[in-house]
């Protein structure tokens, strides 16, 4: 039906373009799976790695502000 309505020249360039979507989706998938491998293989490194963290407190009081309008 769009092959009806378009002009040959911008069929052309539509199908072109998701095309290009098509391979880049593609491309991302691998990335995203690339990182995905990687992150769990970091992960697993530092299983058996205690975290020492210390919690400081701040130098700093936070207190509340009290907000007057009109």
């Amino acid at each position: 039906m769009i092959e009806n309505t378009c002009p040959n020249g911008l069929l052309t360039n539509i199908k072109q373009m998701l095309e290009d979507m098509e391979k880049r989706g593609k491309e991302n998938a691998i990335q995203f799976k690339t990182l995905e491998l990687t992150i769990d293989g970091l992960l697993k490194q530092n299983v058996g790695l205690e975290l020492n963290v210390v919690v400081s407190t701040s130098p700093f009081q936070l207190r509340s502000a009290k907000l007057d309008f009109p």
